[in-house]
């Protein structure tokens, strides 16, 4: 399996960075056969694409570390884990609240786990492609919609989700079971109890340029990049 670089989000500043999930071709400077959305296996749904414009490259770190990440992709051969940047409309930490077993025991003094800001875990099996998952959500304030998460799979990995739509909203102590719609489809099937990480979303991506990380020499550069969602390992293209 190819080994992932991971993007230093809170190391380089950008003008704007955008994430989309994309339905339609794939444009890039070389052909992306292999993840354009016409060769997905039905219920794929479309890809994740993410673009930073005017990335600010100033100090021997920065450049260093700009480097490091285009050698790791090898002109698209590579595969980089690339997360957001926190917003306004990610889901919002509110009382600490320990999220207990999947069989609703705790621990003998009576806690839970305390790892994640926010805690959440499926509580139920779901398929493969998948568009309705039921989650137990604690240590959150209630959701509305929009809410992107990553669910790591034991072989697509580090997959992004978002949720587009809440059917049910069952209060818990400490929080909630939710029904959610979610896009695009689940990647890969998940067993109940799987872990849901809505404290940082993240995909497992790829350049969607091989020449995407280039820059001019300068004292001060602005390079743009654009990444577009892994696929290989969903495809059975990865080595």
């Amino acid at each position: 399996m190819l080994p992932s670089s991971y993007y230093p989000i809170d190391l380089f500043d950008c003008e704007k960075m955008d994430w989309q999930v994309v339905g339609g071709a794939v444009e890039g400077a070389r052909s992306l056969a292999a993840d354009t959305p016409d060769r997905l296996p039905l219920g794929r749904g479309g890809l994740w694409k993410c673009e930073m414009s005017s990335v600010f490259l100033e100090t021997p770190e920065e450049y260093s570390a700009w480097r490091a990440i285009r050698a790791s992709l090898r002109n698209g051969v590579g595969r980089i884990v690339v997360p957001m940047l926190r917003r306004p409309w990610f889901a919002q930490p509110g009382p600490s609240a320990p999220v207990p077993h999947s069989d609703d025991s705790t621990f003998d003094d009576g806690s839970g786990y305390m790892g994640l800001a926010i805690a959440a875990e499926l509580v139920a099996h779901a398929a493969h492609a998948a568009t309705t998952i039921r989650a137990k959500v604690a240590g959150a304030e209630p959701f509305i919609g929009a809410e992107p998460f990553t669910i790591v799979h034991p072989n697509a990995r580090e997959r992004l989700y978002e949720v587009s739509g809440i059917t049910e909203a069952t209060p818990i102590d400490g929080g909630f079971v939710y029904s959610l719609e979610i896009n695009p489809p689940l990647r890969e099937a998940a067993v109940g109890g799987t872990v849901i990480d809505f404290d940082t979303p993240r995909c497992a991506m790829r350049l969607t340029d091989s020449n995407g990380m280039n820059y001019e020499e300068e004292i001060v550069s602005f390079p743009s990049v654009s990444f577009i969602e892994d696929l290989r390992a969903l495809m059975g293209d990865d080595a």
